[in-house]
């Protein structure tokens, strides 16, 4: 079976453009992750929602996969959950994830690599 040159791109966690890298949990650390979004659901929702189980929960795409990302503005560094990004990639509606800055509000939060990139490029 061939390969497209988007999954050769996107394979081992390694994007055309940046990383991403996959962390592990022990049983405790699920446990209680687990029972925050059990609780976060019955907040939100009034009670009215049912959350996911606890294996569908821990078995979406892409729940382990983790991207560093920095703004070009203002410096600040914070790692967050790659899914958000990744069906934007898959449909190629996006190259690399690009945000607002939680800290500054601007639109600069870029994974780190392409920060490093851009900063290297800039500073020679």
């Amino acid at each position: 079976m061939e390969s497209t040159i988007g999954e050769i791109l996107m394979s081992n966690n390694n994007y055309r453009f940046f990383k991403t890298y996959s962390i592990s949990l022990n049983d405790k650390e699920k446990e209680n992750l687990y029972n925050e979004y059990v609780l976060r659901v019955a907040l939100s929702s009034g009670g009215f929602e049912t959350p996911l189980s606890y294996d569908d929960y821990f078995n979406q795409d892409g729940f382990y996969e983790r991207i560093n990302m920095r703004c070009l503005h203002c410096r600040y560094r914070q790692t967050l959950h790659f899914s958000i990004y990744k069906h934007l990639i898959r449909s190629n509606e996006i190259t690399f994830p690009s945000d607002i800055c939680p800290k500054c509000n601007k639109e600069h939060f870029v994974p780190e690599d392409i920060y490093n990139t851009l900063m290297n490029n800039i500073i020679k």
